[in-house]
């Protein structure tokens, strides 16, 4: 399948200590799209492995000029291994996947045909093999996601997604660790790009050795993801789509005005003492009141306009 306008498509694949999976890698990839005409290039980037990856890469490249190789001296996290990757990508759209073959290669045509200009796809899992703890892993970071930017996404760091480089030229990312999956899609949703999700059976990785569920690599995930937060009270109009589009925002805005209603109302009493008991509790219960309705309201909106633009852009 030819991508729109003899388009053409590099793939992107970080690589750390992968050298089980080097060479199914690269001929599952070469099978799925070696004879389209869209495929310009596999770009495989070595983040400082200690093994033979490196070295077997290389061997690729030299047999294959569509096979790149970009190295880094020295490990320096996923994050960068990807923007690498993607930085020294040519195609005019960009698939980055991992190097544990985790779904179906021949669908990559397919996947493709649903790239434009100004659409990120990404690829989400129908079905969960990596056990209970990832699961719970996955849920949980899925939905502080959410509650933190206001992002709906079934799979935010599943490593399928395609995106078009002109995107990746504007763009700015600086991400290490593995929440640079969660970077670039804010990054697509601020500058204005459509974000749909595809449906993908998932292969439990077989060989080699993940580190994504290590306790510091969560608390690296999590370590960046405050940071990035953090850096939105820096900016205003970086704080602004916040508060805009963050749930949790909207409980700090509400909890903040109904805490100030009743500071009030204490206030008041203790002043004039002309208030009893009586008005404290009618006061505070206002506020609460005040609060939950808004709160309510505020949570059901956002939910409700998340599930219907979810629905609307997951592809069929």
């Amino acid at each position: 399948m030819q991508i729109q306008n003899n388009a053409m498509f590099s793939i992107v694949v970080p690589l750390f200590n992968e050298e089980e999976n080097i060479f199914p890698l690269v001929e599952k990839i070469t099978e799925a799209v070696g004879e389209n005409p869209g495929f310009l290039e596999i770009v495989l980037v070595d983040d400082g492995s200690k093994d033979a990856t490196a070295k077997l890469a290389l061997n690729l490249a030299e047999r294959d000029e569509r096979i790149r190789l970009v190295r880094h001296k020295r490990n320096q996290g996923l994050g960068a291994a990807i923007r690498t990757g993607l930085n020294a990508a040519r195609g005019d759209f960009v698939l980055y996947t991992d190097a544990d073959l985790p779904f179906d290669f021949k669908l990559i045509p397919q996947l493709l045909s649903l790239a434009n200009e100004n659409r990120v796809v990404s690829g989400y899992r129908l079905n969960r093999g990596e056990g209970g703890r990832r699961f719970i892993l996955t849920t949980v970071y899925n939905f502080l996601i959410w509650l933190f930017f206001g992002l709906l996404m079934r799979d935010v760091n599943f490593a399928c997604k395609i995106f078009p480089k002109r995107f990746l030229q504007t763009a700015e990312f600086n991400s290490a660790g593995s929440f640079i999956d969660v970077e670039i899609l804010l990054e697509a949703r601020r500058l204005g790009l459509e974000i749909i999700e595809h449906p993908l059976v998932y292969y439990p990785r077989t060989r080699g050795l993940s580190t994504l569920s290590r306790p510091q690599v969560i608390l690296f995930i999590l370590r960046e993801m405050f940071g990035y937060t953090s850096g939105l009270f820096f900016d205003a109009n970086a704080f602004w789509r916040f508060i805009k589009t963050s749930p949790l925002a909207k409980l700090a805005v509400c909890l903040t005005t109904a805490l100030t209603s009743i500071i009030f109302v204490l206030e008041k009493v203790w002043t004039y003492q002309t208030g009893t008991w009586l008005f404290l509790t009618i006061g505070a219960a206002i506020a609460l009141l005040l609060f939950g309705i808004v709160f309510s309201r505020l949570v059901y909106r956002s939910w409700k306009f998340a599930r219907e633009s979810h629905e609307l852009k997951t592809s069929e």
